[in-house]
């Protein structure tokens, strides 16, 4: 893992800007070979009494070997009069402390001064040049024909016969990408230290080089790991290390953690039963609240975002119906984000290298935009269905409506159930998911009338009866009876699209979000008589569109 606090960037070696030089082109940049290009970089360097400091720190994080070897670098080296004998020392004194902990790979001495003077191949400077490279740390530095990174070039390159040595008139001063930059704020401690918590190495075999294999175990010369975060990569669906991606994000401070985390864990209680319980009431939380907060600038235009910004966790309009359940669902996409309330509002911004941190004042992030979401099961689909009562009901049949009907586009999916009785009263059960715990729902069954299937049907109104079953807090089934009350009968017009609200602030004391199995069912109970429906006063048919679980906003 990386070593977050041992800092180099702006502490240790903040120095300011020399002026450029005002010699001609062809004084400071006239080739020079050195030894007739059968020297090595790290000749090069120890031939120039100029650039000790920074040959030191080489040789003391065993880059020397680098720079000996035939592996082609360019190397940007400051002067020791802009990189002193003091700054030499608080370099290799991080190394030092940071070697036992951290792999070189993770070293900050490395990662923020070494690597950030050196780069991977030849890289010549002309008279034209202006242009942007990738340093080893993959960091990417702006170049002009005259300065590397806003630092002027001192005397002329000097080419061996394993790349090019620039002199600077200053030491590359690192500048953190998004993930790097929350380590590096003490007031994102909290949420660096969460998203730390996932990150791996992963072995890479295939990249690794094999050596002998010893008690029937393959041995690697050279192991070969990547870097990995499922924060990051799974859940944010933002890689804020890639340099070569450019993102925003708005991370909570620890003030807005400490207050946010005790309440969004109130919405993630599991039942006893559940397995890896404790992880999810753990890390839902958690990243409940960071969910919506990353947004990638590859995919919001600037001239949009203004209007209207979509975070890596958001979906493009025609996938909401199939991640959200309709289309007019638009959960972690955000409008008019810098007006007084947005999601950018009151934000600062601090450049990174790969994007930008707005660090927030103020958390404008709406949960009912973002993790506490409507729940809808569509009833004519199968993954609906809980059960259907065989000896009193017919199987569940699907009607889909076409487009010539009127009901067309008043119907979700353009599809509906038809629950139908074989004997007695027809009863089916349908499955709700992602349900939260202590949020109050407010609970609508959505029925439509005969002709919606067929225009030359009779419409006839209905009547049913409501059951909402749970798991409680020890994982056993409980039937509520306080908002939706079974002895309830609800009856339909008939003649329209009905919202037929069964249950009000409904609070399930359970999560069920995640689950593939459904811990929440709504229990459909069709009540006409038989000789109701033979007097033509009421049908035993009941038809309908999709059951919603809608979070109760307000008092």
């Amino acid at each position: 893992m990386k070593y977050n606090k041992l800092l180099i960037v702006s502490s240790l070696l903040a120095v300011g800007l020399a002026s450029s030089c005002s010699d001609d082109w062809d004084d400071h940049y006239k080739s020079a070979s050195f030894a007739n290009g059968e020297g090595s970089l790290w000749e090069a360097l120890s031939a120039n009494p100029e650039l000790s400091n920074f040959q030191a720190v080489i040789a003391a994080t065993g880059y020397q070997a680098q720079l000996e070897s035939s592996q082609i670098y360019t190397v940007f080296a400051p002067t020791n009069n802009r990189f002193t004998e003091t700054q030499r020392d608080s370099v290799i004194a991080l190394y030092q402390a940071q070697k036992q902990l951290v792999k070189d790979k993770y070293n900050d001495a490395i990662v923020e001064f070494v690597k950030n003077h050196i780069m991977l191949y030849n890289y010549s400077v002309t008279t034209g040049t202006n242009d942007s490279i990738e340093m080893l740390n993959g960091k990417h530095v702006p170049v002009t024909a005259t300065k590397f990174a806003g630092h002027s070039f001192v005397g002329q390159q000097t080419h061996t016969n394993n790349g090019t040595l620039y002199v600077l008139d200053d030491m590359v001063a690192y500048e953190p990408n998004v993930y790097e930059y929350l380590s590096r704020d003490a007031d994102f401690d909290s949420v660096s230290h969460y998203i730390e918590e996932f990150s791996i190495d992963r072995f890479v075999a295939s990249k690794s080089v094999p050596g002998e294999i010893v008690d029937g175990v393959q041995k690697y010369l050279d192991s070969v790991t990547v870097f990995e975060n499922e924060v990051l990569d799974k859940w944010l669906n933002a890689e804020l290390n890639n340099e070569d991606s450019l993102y925003w994000m708005v991370p909570p401070t620890n003030e807005i953690w400490a207050a946010q985390v005790p309440v969004l864990e109130t919405y993630y209680k599991y039942d006893e039963l559940v397995n890896g319980r404790d992880s999810m009431m753990y890390n839902f939380p958690r990243m409940s609240l960071l969910w919506g907060t990353a947004f990638s600038e590859m995919v919001n235009a600037d001239y949009t975002i203004a209007d209207s910004i979509l975070s890596t966790n958001g979906v493009p309009y025609k996938m909401r119906r199939y991640y959200w359940g309709s289309y007019d669902l638009s959960y972690y996409e955000y409008y008019r984000p810098y007006d007084e309330g947005g999601v950018f509002y009151g934000t600062s911004e601090i450049a990174c290298s790969n994007g930008r941190i707005l660090k927030p004042s103020t958390w404008n992030f709406d949960p009912y935009q973002t993790y506490i979401r409507k729940s809808v099961s569509e009833c004519e689909s199968l993954s609906s269905l809980d059960s259907v009562k065989s000896v009193s009901t017919q199987p569940l049949s699907r009607v889909v409506v076409s487009a010539d009907n009127p009901y067309y586009k008043y119907i979700s999916g353009h599809a509906f159930a038809v629950i139908s009785p074989k004997g007695s009263n027809a009863e089916v059960v349908f499955q709700m998911y992602n349900i939260l715990s202590n949020v109050p729902y407010d609970i609508d069954v959505i029925v439509v009338p005969a002709s919606a299937g067929d225009t030359m049907a009779i419409d006839l109104p209905t009547k049913f009866r409501a059951e909402l079953h749970y798991h409680n807090a020890t994982g056993k089934d409980q039937l509520e009876r306080t908002m939706v009350r079974p002895t309830t009968t609800w009856t339909t017009t008939g003649t329209q699209i009905d919202t037929i609200r069964i249950g009000e602030k409904v609070k399930i004391p359970t999560c069920s979000y995640s689950l593939s199995e459904a811990q929440v069912k709504l229990k459909l109970t069709v009540t006409p008589t038989a000789a109701e429906e033979n007097n033509g006063k009421f049908t035993r048919t009941l038809r309908v569109d999709k059951i919603v679980f809608t979070p109760h906003q307000g008092e």
